[in-house]
């Protein structure tokens, strides 16, 4: 699997049993895993729970710093507004 946040097995199966990710982002996950820094992207639980995040602090500006292949901006991107901006810094 990908990338776990810290927490019991018992907890970790319901979590993702409960987690659902775009088409885009299992796509954009499952090419990524294809790479040799591959553990540097987020799971979709930890995509998730971001989402969860900045829905219920109603963010509408984010900046992305160290975007990899961008599967944490798609995250941040989803949960914005229609009329939400961010901002993603890549660096090589």
């Amino acid at each position: 699997m990908t990338r776990h946040l810290a927490m019991s097995d018992r907890i970790e199966d319901y979590v993702l049993a409960h987690t659902r990710e775009s088409d885009a982002a299992g796509r954009l996950r499952a090419e990524t895993a294809a790479l040799a820094q591959a553990r540097m992207q987020i799971g979709p639980a930890q995509a998730a729970f971001l989402a969860l995040l900045l829905r219920s602090i109603g963010a509408r500006r984010c900046l992305a710093t160290g975007t990899f292949t961008g599967s944490t901006a798609l995250a941040v991107a989803a949960a914005l507004p229609a009329a939400g901006h961010l901002v993603g810094c890549a660096s090589t």
